[in-house]
């Protein structure tokens, strides 16, 4: 073989390595493509509450405040746990009926009494303001003396214009705050509004 020739098949050769190498490291370092990427999973959505129902108000009312009703009379109140007899109704009745013979109160006596809630009023017929002071510093009345009382007074359909009506009685043991003392008037007064009606 010629020097020629063998000079021309090696430069052959050097050319075939050189374009199989840069076929090799193109096929490396080229980026391959890439993936898709996974879609994202959308959150779950939370369940959709049910709207509040709104209940209709009269206009112009708070229904955080009481009726005006029920501002007027106040809460109902009921008796301790641990009240003493003395203010239980058998044993009021027949302290105020002892104090009506007591202070002299002629034609009086105890005709209702309205214990239906604390504390217990005793209602007295055909008694005067002035007889009714009488009555509660009769004797009979002396145990309750201490305590917080409370007396109203109001005429009849029967007695009106004759100075004589109709008296409620009522005591329960003493109250130290007053607001609570307010709050008890507030609630005795109302009751015997509700009896005085009654009586029209």
């Amino acid at each position: 073989m010629s020097r020629s020739v063998q000079l021309l098949l090696a430069s052959c050769a050097v050319l075939l390595m050189g374009i199989g190498y840069y076929l090799y490291a193109s096929e490396e370092s080229a980026p391959h493509a890439a993936a898709p990427a996974p879609e994202p999973r959308r959150p779950i959505a939370p369940p959709i509450a049910a709207p509040a129902i709104a209940m209709p108000r009269a206009a112009g009312v708070d229904a955080s405040q009481p009726a005006p009703e029920e501002a007027a009379a106040g809460p109902e109140r009921k008796a301790p746990a641990n009240l003493p007899p003395r203010f239980t109704e058998p044993e009021v009745r027949a302290a105020v009926g002892a104090a009506l013979k007591e202070a002299g109160a002629r034609g009086a006596g105890v005709t209702n009494s309205d214990c239906t809630e604390h504390p217990c009023i005793v209602y007295v017929e055909n008694v005067s303001p002035y007889d009714s002071k009488k009555i509660v510093q009769a004797p009979s009345l002396a145990p309750y003396r201490k305590e917080s009382g409370f007396t109203a007074c109001f005429p009849t359909a029967k007695t009106d214009g004759t100075g004589v009506g109709v008296c409620g009685f009522a005591w329960e043991p003493k109250i130290d705050s007053p607001q609570d003392r307010e709050a008890a008037l507030k609630r005795l007064r109302y009751r015997v509004e509700q009896m005085r009606d009654a009586t029209k």
